[in-house]
């Protein structure tokens, strides 16, 4: 009976504590009037010559080694003409680093459970203040320099971190918690040392713990770091002390409706899944984003539907697509994503490549007395080498201005 009442008294404890605690709020915001409006629009804006958006910068193929094969291009970043490539693939969790001509540097691959592994990496972030990469592994940050050697921990796996980014000297943090609330903080701002400066971004908990998850959540360029959460119209950008709501995405009748959307919070994945394939909407609002100095990349994916926006910060103007058109000329990536401020990026893997270089030689360009345009020569000459065991080619863009 003793026992009984117990329960019954921390029971009742849990739900006082529960219903006195207060919800959690937006901090103080400025701007909530003045959202730069950008227009998303759907899949009938045509396809587009990839040269019409982007310059080419170059293409960089990683040396090919036993220390540094790559399975899979997971994330990339750059810092100081280097390059980090996370590879998630099923061999390894590693990080692999190369200078822009592709030479590899060192690798920092520590996979298992002493207190200077990992388990797997989430995400990662460089400093290149105090010259380290950090491994996001089970809400910990594992910290490791230059060559490899582990140098540290943060311990932030009470936050549930799911995804982590490095600009000016703090770490920012699209998490996961378990409050007690009805509505968790989404977002957190840390110092180098893993101390909360503040969080915010309210968010209902079926919403945080819904088994569909958006590829990343936080992009920066060289200034600025923007959060845009699952089937939110508006993209924060992250204050000193708090978000600022700066861009509101307009979906036009593409947009799924917030009752359709709380529906769906309580279906299993094979109902999601058909629903979309019957209906005209993108899969919850942006499927990516990333943003350059003076760019976003704003992308949308569905069964029925897929666009991408270009929106100039510069200009207020937008460009859409929805694919590429072949091109014999250069090498065309597949997805783009933001490399640092001033670059973006896409993959091509080498079956690709190869099948490209095959393709090629049917038209003849090894034949002297037919003619071909520089750039295809350039294409191919950089390719023409090329084994199905090397690592895959990384294109780096620039955005034409408009």
């Amino acid at each position: 009976m003793f026992i009984k009442v117990l329960i019954l008294s921390f029971v009742s404890y849990l739900l006082i504590s529960c219903s006195t605690s207060p919800e959690p709020s937006f901090l103080k915001r400025e701007n909530t009037q003045d959202l730069v409006q950008i227009k998303i629009l759907d899949h009938k804006v045509p396809a587009v010559h990839l040269d019409s958006i982007f310059e080419i910068v170059r293409y960089i193929k990683p040396e090919t080694s036993k220390k540094s094969l790559i399975g899979n291009y997971s994330k990339i970043l750059s810092c100081n003409d280097t390059l980090f490539i996370l590879d998630k693939s099923i061999s390894q969790q590693s990080i692999l680093a190369f200078n822009l001509d592709g030479e590899f540097l060192f690798k920092v691959s520590a996979q298992g459970r002493g207190p200077d592994e990992y388990l797997q990496i989430a995400d990662f972030y460089v400093d290149p203040n105090s010259k380290h990469i950090g491994i996001l592994n089970w809400g910990n940050v594992n910290k490791y320099d230059y060559n490899g050697k582990f140098i540290g921990q943060l311990n932030l796996r009470k936050y549930n971190i799911q995804n982590i980014e490095y600009n000016k000297n703090r770490l920012y943090a699209y998490k996961c918690p378990d409050c007690r609330t009805k509505k968790c903080f989404a977002f957190s701002a840390f110092d180098m040392d893993g101390n909360l400066i503040y969080e915010d971004y309210p968010e209902k908990k079926d919403i945080l713990w819904f088994h569909f998850v958006k590829s990343n959540y936080l992009s920066s360029n060289s200034e600025r770091t923007y959060i845009n959460l699952l089937n939110s119209d508006t993209i924060y950008e992250v204050g000193e002390e708090n978000l600022q709501p700066k861009f509101a995405l307009d979906f036009g009748k593409f947009k799924l409706p917030d009752k359709e959307f709380k529906k769906l919070l309580n279906k299993g994945p094979d109902y999601i899944f058909d629903y979309f394939r019957k209906s005209n909407y993108p899969l919850f609002g942006l499927s990516g984003f990333s943003s350059a100095d003076g760019y976003l990349w704003l992308s949308c994916s569905g069964y029925n539907r897929s666009s991408t926006t270009i929106y100039s910060i510069k200009s207020g103007k937008t460009k859409s697509f929805n694919s590429y058109y072949p091109s014999k000329e250069i090498l065309l990536p597949g997805k783009i994503k933001n490399l640092n401020g001033e670059f973006f990026y896409g993959t091509i893997g080498t079956s690709e490549i190869l099948n490209l270089k095959r393709q090629d030689e049917h038209d003849g360009i090894l034949d002297t007395t037919k003619t071909f345009s520089q750039k295809r020569l350039d294409k191919y000459n950089f390719i023409k080498e090329t084994k199905p065991e090397d690592n895959g080619v990384i294109v780096l863009l620039k955005t034409k201005e408009f």
